[in-house]
Formats: C-alpha cells, structure tokens, sequence
C-alpha cells in the first residue's frame, strides 16, 4: 500500500552496479529492483521533505549530491513524474555513456528524449517485459512488426513517430506494443496506474500491542496511554536511530470488538528518538481520530445520536520509514538543529501549508502562484527576468480583492511611488493604476495602495 500525498509524483530511475536495497530506503519506502542493474524508486512518499532539504537546489542536483555520498558509486539516473519515462531516460544515459541525474523536465533532459535511439527504447521494453503481465509470444510479435516498419519507413528514432496515435498503433503492432507506445510519447496520471509496479520493500515490523486496564472514552485519558505506546515502539529492536517515519497503522478494538484502522501519515520522515517526532506522532493522532469519530458518531443537537463505545485496546504499526545514515544527514545543514522549525511545525498541523512561488506578471494580483508540482524549469529570458524582479516588490500580504481605502490621509502620512501599471486590456479592469507606499503615523503600519484614474484609492496589501 502506498503512502497518500498531494505532491503529485516523482519516480527516480537508477543504473549502477553498487546500488543497493539500503541505499534505496534511504530514498523512499517505496522502491523496486527494475533489473540485475537497475532500480526504480517513487519518490513521491517524501517529495515534499526532500524539496525542503533541497533549500533552493535543482532536485536533480540535490539527489546528484546524495548519491554521490555512496562510496565507490557510478550511477545514471533519472528524474520523472513518470516512471516508463525514467526508465527510458535511464536507457539513455546509459548508452551515451552519461553519468550524474538528469530530470526529464529540463531543458538537457528534453533534448536528450527528443534524441533518444531505438536501442535505447528497446532494451527499456526488453526490460518492462520481465515485469509486467505481457504475453510474450503477443509482445514479440509485435516487435518484429515494428522494427520491419521501421526499416521499411527509414526511421531513425522513436520520436519520429510521435504522430502515430494509440488506435493506429494497436492495430498494427497488437495492444502491448500500443500501450507502451502512448507511455512514451503522451505519458499521463493514467499511465502510472497500468505501469507494473510492485514495491520490493520489505521492512521488518515494527509494533506495539496495548490491552488497557479499563476503558477509556475520550482523548484526554488516551493520550498518555498512547504516548506510553509511541515510547515502546523506541525499544524495538527493528527501529534505529537513522529511521525516520513516514506513515503509521492504528488499529483500535472497541469494547462491542468492533474495529477500526486508522493511517497516520506525516508531511515529513520523523525520528521517534527526538521528542518533536513522538509529539507529531500524537497531534496527528489526535486529528485523525477526531476526525474519525465525527464521522462515525455524529451529534444532533449537542447530544450524541449513538454514543460511540468505549476503547480497550490498540495497535501502533509502522508502516512506511526510510533510513537516513549519518553521511546523508550531513547534506542537510538543518537535520540536526533544535529546533527544525519548519519541518517540525508542519507536522503538527493538521492541513498542508502551502507553497507560493513568484511567476512572471506584471499584475499584482497574478504575480504569485501555489506551487502545484515539481517542475525543474526552463531557462528564463530577459523579459521573464525583469517581470520576476517586479513580482518580488509587493508585500506578502496582499487582499484578493483590493479594499477602498476608507481612513481619510493625515498630513503626517508618508508616501513613497513603487510603480505604475496597467490591467491586462482582455480583463476590463482600470486599466491604469499607481501604486505607493503608504506608512500610517498613527496605527504604524506600512500599506500598499494604488489610485485608479477615478482618483479612487485602494488598499492592496499590508507590509510586514
């Protein structure tokens, strides 16, 4: 079973004769031998945790920089949202003879997919055959099918025949040859669900039985017992201290024996050793079963409709960890600090926060955006550049709609002009406005206004 997120996906696809099953926990809890040489890893578990500790760095960099911590380590990976589209690129490194980890989404990644041989697309189906349901008798036959069509249409590369859709494909060359077809050239969500993924880690289990010694109703009577719980599962001689914790089984038996399972995931691995993860451990909990208990046991009125059973029991399992060894905790500048603020302070809440990133706008209002995925990005022009500089002007805090500015100006207000700028012609907006700082003598707080061509002024946002 895989961990929930919202990150939206990453897979890592690795060729080295030294990798290992441990250096791939140390990566994700989620990882497959793809080949004798090759090993593919979905990153998306703990996408957000490594972005932090990326603090600024190209994710290809970052993992570039991890897995060069492994001793005697010769590697060619791959970054992708998809993982056919890593192992493809993967393929490629590997027969340029490239080393280091290249994502996809680049601008060298791109232009090395563009250029990608046949060799290299059929060793990575020479390789999916191996794992996925493919009837080989079918799938060979389709092979020899498209490599006469190859040579009879002078094909160099595959990319030369993007255009062919997923119907044609299928008919000519049976529907694994087409399958395989659409994965390369138009990869999407969908495809990550029919990839044959099958997750070769095995951890061993880590868990705590508790029998109560009387029922227990509400929260405030269970949370030393469960912390009692979290404290055994430090004793386990299956957990170490380099693991961190992803996600967490609670299984509640109730007094009528019913029973619930509830998942406890994180927004960041944790460590049970260090009192900012056993107290994540029982805020989530917390959430998660109050959450479960609204849901289950809902109240009309202030009084319950069913009263929900008292608890005599539990079970704590660890679900989903990786392993961080000392040298790759000395990548990251922070692990190690008392306390991580951010990362610890994420784990207590119960939503994500959300990421914002300046985009290239000269309207305010659309100068920043929620950072949905990963993107490695490409190179920034000029104007993109001088459009960046202006959306890292205004404050933080912006209004999403701009408010009239009631309060009447005093004389002792200061003003300072920022920039004048015009509405996008298509949104039938003001068309014009000049913006300044505005400091208030008497609340002393530093406004952002603007006057529209009316003469009107308005309060766009407040600086910190």
């Amino acid at each position: 079973m895989k961990v929930k997120t919202d990150e939206g996906s990453l897979f890592l696809a690795i060729a080295s004769s030294s990798f290992s099953e441990k250096d791939a926990s140390m990566l994700s809890p989620q990882y497959m031998k793809w080949s004798e040489n090759s090993w593919l890893i979905d990153l998306s578990s703990c996408l957000r945790y490594w972005q932090r500790n990326a603090n600024g760095l190209l994710l290809s960099d970052f993992f570039q920089n991890m897995l060069s911590s492994i001793p005697q380590h010769r590697y060619s990976g791959a970054l992708s949202p998809f993982p056919w589209q890593g192992i493809l690129m993967m393929m490629i490194l590997q027969n340029k003879g490239l080393n280091g980890v290249v994502h996809c989404d680049h601008p060298i990644g791109q232009t090395l997919y563009r250029q990608m041989s046949w060799v290299a697309w059929w060793q990575a189906l020479a390789s999916v055959s191996h794992h996925s349901p493919f009837q080989k008798r079918q799938f060979g036959h389709g092979q020899r099918l498209l490599k006469r069509a190859i040579d009879r249409l002078g094909l160099g590369c595959p990319m030369e025949l993007q255009q062919a859709n997923l119907g044609s494909m299928t008919r000519r060359f049976g529907s694994q040859i087409g399958q395989i077809w659409e994965w390369t050239v138009t990869p999407n969500e969908r495809h990550i669900r029919e990839f044959p993924w099958s997750n070769d880690c095995r951890p061993p289990m880590i868990s705590d039985q508790t029998h109560l010694d009387h029922p227990v109703w509400d929260w405030q009577q269970m949370r030393p017992l469960l912390q009692e719980s979290v404290s055994q599962l430090c004793q386990n001689k299956n957990l170490k201290p380099d693991d961190r914790i992803l996600a967490m089984h609670w299984s509640i038996t109730f007094h009528d024996l019913s029973k619930v399972s509830l998942c406890i995931n994180f927004q960041h691995p944790l460590s049970l050793f260090r009192e900012e993860g056993r107290d994540a451990v029982l805020t989530q909990a917390y959430f998660i079963f109050k959450r479960h208990m609204e849901v289950s046991y809902p109240e009309n009125n202030d009084e319950l409709i069913q009263p929900a059973p008292p608890i005599v029991s539990w079970q704590l399992i660890v679900s989903h960890k990786i392993s961080l060894p000392p040298r790759a905790r000395e990548l990251f500048p922070g692990e190690n600090r008392q306390p991580r603020s951010l990362i610890d302070l994420e784990n207590l809440l119960p939503v994500k926060l959300k990421q914002f990133t300046c985009c290239e706008d000269w309207v305010p209002e659309n100068s920043y955006e929620v950072i949905e995925k990963i993107n490695e990005g490409n190179p920034k022009g000029p104007l993109d550049e001088s459009l960046m500089i202006l959306a890292r002007k205004p404050p933080l805090f912006y209004f999403r709609k701009p408010q009239l500015l009631e309060t009447a100006i005093s004389p002792r207000d200061t003003f300072q002009f920022t920039e004048k700028t015009m509405d996008k012609w298509w949104s039938h907006g003001n068309h014009e406005r000049s913006y300044y700082k505005k400091v208030c003598a008497q609340k002393m707080r530093t406004l952002w206004i603007f006057r529209d061509l009316q003469g009107k002024w308005y309060v766009h946002g407040i600086f910190a």
